[in-house]
C-alpha cells in the first residue's frame, strides 16, 4: 500500500468560532484518534484545498503521513460535509501502528465484460466496499473482481474472492458482490373493457 503525504498542523482553540474561522482562511478541522495518539485524540487542521486533490485520487484506505512533529500515519475514516454544499467541513482520521494489524475499508472493482451482458443481461454491483483485517503495509489498493465468467442469473459472493492469505476478509461468506440478471420485458395486457350493466328499473306492481 503506497503512502501519501498531507500537510498538517496541531490546533488548540476548539470553540465554534475558532472552527468558522479556520473555515473561512480554507482551512478544514480534524481529528486523529486511535493507540499512540497522546490523549487518545488530537485536534489538528488540514488545507482544504489539498484534501479535496487528496479524496479525488486516492482511495479511503491509502496510508497518509501528516506532516506533524512527529509525523503521524493515519487512514481517513470519516468525512462530514456541509448540507447543502457538500463541501468537507471537518474530517475524522485513525492513528496506525506500522506493526499491528488492523480493520481496513477497501474499493471493491470489477473488471472484464461479463458473458451474460453479452447475452443480454444487466451486471449490478451490490457491494462497493469490503473490510480487510491485515498489517498496515498489507492493505490493498482496492479488491479486483473478474467478472468475464459471470452468466445470466449468477452472482459472485464474498466467498468466491482470493486475496493474499496474510489478507482477512471481515465479511459474511454469502454476501453478494455483484449480480448478473436476465432482463425480462413484460407485456402490457390491456383488459378490454367489459360491457356496462344494464339495470332495469322494476315496475311498480
Amino acid at each position: 500500500m503506497p503512502q501519501v503525504t498531507l500537510a498538517a498542523s496541531k490546533r488548540s482553540e476548539l470553540g465554534s468560532n475558532a472552527v468558522k474561522w479556520l473555515r473561512r482562511k480554507g482551512q478544514i478541522p480534524a481529528v486523529v484518534y486511535g493507540k499512540g495518539v497522546p490523549g487518545m485524540s488530537l485536534a489538528i487542521t488540514i488545507d482544504a484545498h489539498e484534501f479535496d486533490r487528496h479524496i479525488a485520487v486516492h482511495p479511503q484506505s491509502t496510508l497518509i503521513q501528516l506532516q506533524l512533529e512527529p509525523p503521524m500515519i493515519v487512514v481517513l475514516k470519516a468525512i462530514q460535509r456541509h448540507t447543502v454544499k457538500r463541501n468537507p467541513i471537518h474530517v475524522d482520521f485513525l492513528h496506525i501502528q506500522m506493526d499491528q494489524k488492523q480493520e481496513f475499508t477497501v474499493r471493491v472493482t470489477l473488471t472484464g465484460s461479463a458473458q451474460g451482458v453479452k447475452e443480454g443481461g444487466v451486471l449490478e454491483q451490490i457491494t462497493h466496499t469490503l473490510n480487510v483485517f491485515c498489517l498496515p503495509a498489507l492493505v490493498p489498493s482496492f479488491i479486483e473482481v473478474d467478472v468475464n465468467l459471470l452468466g445470466l442469473d449468477e452472482h459472485i459472493a464474498v466467498r468466491d474472492l482470493q486475496l493474499p492469505p496474510e489478507v482477512e476478509l471481515v465479511a459474511d461468506p454469502l454476501q453478494v458482490i455483484c449480480t448478473l440478471k436476465q432482463v425480462v420485458e413484460k407485456e402490457a395486457e390491456e383488459e378490454a373493457p367489459g360491457e356496462p350493466e344494464l339495470i332495469r328499473e322494476r315496475k311498480p306492481e
